[in-house]
């Protein structure tokens, strides 16, 4: 989550404009402030590089980040707006000068074209006030006063998720990596559906050189948010740091249904794409022959089993039972077939079958906008099968 500096911006504009020219040294020193996270130092700074070198991508991403942290700290909600509004604007900048960070992916994900709202900690003042101050702190580099304030938070609100994350990534900040995981370990302990804490602990044990021990926290942090793009890329660079490459497990249907359609007599109508290599004597050859029943399966559900199956929903949509199922009777059929020559992709489609992980697949692997709505539930009966899946088929182990 954006930190907060709290900053008049008119104040910093206005005494960046007055300054003379920066030197590369001066830049040198903006990009050192922002990595130390002093953000009201590097602020003006970054103002007046902006002004002087607009083509100039890390400024420019650097400058989006400090103005999104100072909107974070405004009282005024409306003006906050405005300067979220202005921040998504100065990262875009970044993105058309050639930017195409993890950082400034993560920001620009985060903030609505319209600017969204400030999040709200608690909807306890108290807890509210003390963790704003504790951000304000962050911010500016203060950071045993802002560890106070987290610690603070967490002990008038147990429950409150953000606290523990943030004590432990400012004991991060601070170098101080076993109390950043102990930190991590309670915020995960509080929810750990969500990703932030595992991936900000993994990023920890990374520091401390302990590759190994990372990698399950990054897993986790996968199953806890699979569809947000931010878990994947710490998983994606902590393989790159260990030169491994991530597996993209893919299995595509050669036969499709397409998506139903209502006909002038108010009818579905169920549109089946058959390939016909899957057809003739070719197909039982490499038992792609057993595909030809995964359309016909999957035709039933928008006309019957849909309805019977999720009785509570009125309208139709793709769902985990339906793939899975379809997926499961093509392993069922090509087992049968006893093919010499086994095509590629329903030999892993027979693996995961046999392993139990098929509908770990298709969630991580092979999810739509349908098929990701049965994904909490799933989780919460089948953790096991999911992070097993991402062990052996997606995250290569270190050697």
């Amino acid at each position: 989550m954006v930190r907060i500096a709290s900053l008049l911006l008119a104040a910093v504009i206005s005494c960046a404009a007055q300054n003379a020219p920066l030197t590369d040294g001066d830049r040198d020193r903006a990009m050192k402030l922002f990595d130390e996270h002093k953000l009201v130092d590097a602020l003006p700074l970054l103002e007046q590089l902006a002004v002087e070198r607009p083509k100039d991508a890390v400024v420019m991403e650097h400058l989006g980040f400090a103005v999104l942290a100072n909107a974070a700290g405004m009282k005024d909600a409306e003006v906050a707006k405005q300067e979220r509004r202005r921040a998504r604007k100065i990262l875009l900048q970044a993105q058309a000068l050639g930017d195409n960070s993890n950082l400034l992916q993560i920001l620009l994900q985060g903030i609505p074209e319209d600017g969204g709202d400030a999040p709200a900690f608690s909807k306890n003042p108290e807890v509210q006030s003390v963790m704003r101050d504790a951000e304000a702190a962050f911010a500016r580099g203060d950071l045993p006063q802002a560890l106070d304030g987290y610690i603070r938070a967490f002990a008038l609100d147990p429950k409150l998720y953000e606290a523990p994350v943030f004590a432990g990534d400012t004991y991060f900040k601070m170098h101080q990596m076993e109390p950043a995981c102990e930190w991590y370990a309670r915020a995960v302990a509080v929810d750990p559906d969500r990703e932030t804490a595992h991936r900000y602990w993994g990023d920890a044990l990374m520091a401390m050189g302990k590759p190994a021990e990372a990698r399950p926290k990054f897993l986790e942090a996968i199953v806890a948010e699979p569809y947000r793009r931010k878990t994947w890329v710490r998983v994606e660079q902590w393989a790159g740091r260990n030169k491994l490459t991530l597996a993209s497990p893919k299995i595509t249907p050669p036969n499709s249904v397409a998506a139903p359609s209502t006909g002038a007599d108010g009818k579905t109508n169920i549109n089946i794409t058959i390939d016909p290599s899957t057809l003739g004597k070719g197909g039982d050859q490499d038992g792609r022959s057993a595909w030809f029943i995964y359309s016909l399966l999957r035709a039933t559900w928008p006309t019957q089993r849909f309805a019977k199956e999720f009785p509570a929903e009125k309208q139709y949509r793709h769902s985990l039972k339906e793939e899975s199922e379809s997926l499961h009777m093509v392993a069922t059929q090509a087992r049968s077939k006893k093919a010499k020559h086994l095509d590629p992709q329903l030999a892993l489609l027979l693996k995961l079958d046999d392993a139990g992980l098929l509908e770990a697949y298709v969630l991580i692997s092979a999810a739509d906008q349908g098929i990701s709505q049965d994904y909490a539930a799933y989780r919460a009966a089948n953790r096991d099968r999911l992070r097993r899946y991402l062990d052996e088929f997606v995250v290569p182990k270190l050697p």
